[in-house]
């Protein structure tokens, strides 16, 4: 069994790959009927949220949006 250190080591590598694969999907099911688009770009941006300062940026951008529709 490998040491917990080897796995932490793999970990955002993983991470990457699986949120850039939901953007993908979230992307091609804007194109797709079948395939719902909104989770998937939701999912893959909570994903890749804390390590792209781009991802950050515009979910900030659209939390800062919501909350002020939801005063007014």
């Amino acid at each position: 069994m490998k040491p917990l250190t080897d796995r932490k080591a793999h970990w955002p590598t993983l991470r990457l790959g699986a949120g850039r694969a939901l953007l993908v999907l979230g992307l091609a099911g804007f194109v797709i009927p079948l395939l719902p688009g909104t989770p998937f770009l939701l999912l893959g941006a909570w994903i890749l949220g804390p390590d792209h300062p781009h991802v950050r940026d515009t979910v900030g951008r659209v939390e800062a949006l919501w909350k002020a529709r939801r005063r007014s």
